[in-house]
């Protein structure tokens, strides 16, 4: 609608062209879906302290802690293997989609947008929020951790966080995001 706006009011034969005015929404495009990418992300404070979360309950502290722990890391393990299964029919679309714009040279530009505007609306409306609920579930299963006695996350937080490999693990589909911006504008270009 945008690219409609800028291209059609002004006309090919003014300063922007489609070959400018199309990088320039796209580059746009990556940015804004970055930064709302970055702004969604949980941040790293704990949010609970050990006390909350303390109904009454007919099982001892143990086994309350125990089923609670089996359910918080249930709940983190079926997120993952969405988010996994999402992304990857995703990403297939979106280069499907891609590659149709080779075929359908006339409409390349709607293409490309049309496949980056389906990520840009599945990374940060699922992933993120994905992301912030197991980063919640994380905090809870680390102080049930603390209660029961068991050092599993903590053990590994502290030999993992500030690696490389973390880094790309935790923010791989914003990289795939960019990949594909970056396909999309070479079809462009």
């Amino acid at each position: 609608m945008v690219y409609y706006l800028l291209y059609k009011k002004i006309g090919s034969s003014e300063i922007l062209e489609q070959s400018t005015v199309t990088p320039i929404l796209l580059t746009t495009l990556t940015l804004g879906i970055t930064l709302l990418y970055f702004l969604l992300q949980p941040r790293g404070e704990e949010t609970q302290s050990p006390r909350e979360f303390q109904p009454y309950s007919p099982l001892g502290h143990y086994e309350r802690c125990k089923f609670e722990y089996e359910a918080f890391s249930e709940g983190v393990r079926s997120r993952d293997h969405y988010t996994m299964i999402t992304g990857s029919i995703i990403v297939s679309a979106c280069a499907l989609i891609l590659v149709q714009s080779l075929v359908f040279a006339e409409y390349r530009v709607l293409i490309v947008f049309t496949a980056l505007v389906l990520f840009s609306l599945w990374l940060p409306c699922y992933y993120c929020t994905t992301r912030r609920a197991d980063n919640e579930s994380y905090e809870r299963l680390r102080m049930l951790e603390r209660s029961l006695g068991l050092q599993i996350s903590l053990y590994l937080r502290p030999r993992t966080r500030e690696t490389t490999w973390h880094f790309f693990r935790e923010h791989f589909w914003l990289l795939v995001f960019w990949v594909l911006s970056i396909l999309g504008l070479a079809l462009l270009l």
